[in-house]
């Protein structure tokens, strides 16, 4: 049958019949259409489906403390909540930490060392002795060339003849200071000063910005 015009009690239907057939097969119910009913892509309204803006974009998202999760596959879901996030807002640098493990090797720089590879300011350096040298044992820690050399403006001559926690505030020595630029290619390096190193356990703990 061939209409020109269409009415069902009595209000005109105005899709075509290629409108119209794309609807066949469909299996949607009433309220599944309502929920795209009075959609804006880009912007987010509730209890209506989401449809993305033009370069992928949406306005606002209400995400339960983590519900967001970031990466390929499942993806890695950020626990951090939104107040700790907002703790970040307006801030350029942000101070970092490193911990980086104690090794028992006299040679220079085998304490440990770190690069933060790119230029930094180092604020501050710990050493969390955890298990003391078996013999008589003095560290330098500071910013040097490579990651075997010896630096010693963090802290000079610390002696570590006691597990304990040490650093460049309260344990500085002749040459330590409070804070160290640390140069793109440059390394935070712990050796051994005077004794031997034999039997240290413990972590370095590095705190930094990035400039």
């Amino acid at each position: 049958m061939d209409v020109e015009n269409l009415y069902i009690d009595g209000t005109e239907v105005t899709a075509s019949a290629a409108e119209l057939n794309a609807l066949h097969g469909a299996t949607a119910t009433s309220a599944e259409i309502t929920t795209l009913a009075g959609v804006t892509a880009g912007t987010a309204k509730a209890s209506k489906a989401l449809v993305l803006g033009t370069n992928k974009n949406v306005d606002t998202l209400s995400i339960a403390d983590g519900g967001l999760k970031l990466g390929a596959g499942a993806g890695t879901a950020v626990t951090a909540t939104a107040a700790e996030l907002n703790l970040i807002k307006g801030t350029e640098r942000i101070s970092k930490f490193k911990v980086v493990a104690l090794t028992a090797d006299d040679a220079a720089g085998k304490i440990f060392s770190w690069t933060p590879g790119a230029a930094a300011i180092i604020k501050g350096l710990f050493l969390d002795v955890t298990t003391k040298p078996t013999n008589a044992c003095t560290l330098d820690c500071g910013v040097a060339a490579n990651a075997t050399t010896l630096g010693d403006n963090l802290i000079n001559g610390v002696d570590v003849a006691t597990a304990g926690l040490y650093s460049n505030l309260v344990n500085a020595g002749t040459n330590g200071k409070a804070a160290v630029r640390c140069g793109a290619t440059e390394y935070v390096t712990g050796s051994k000063a005077s004794g031997a190193s034999d039997g240290i356990v413990g972590n370095a703990i590095i705190e930094y910005v990035l400039i």
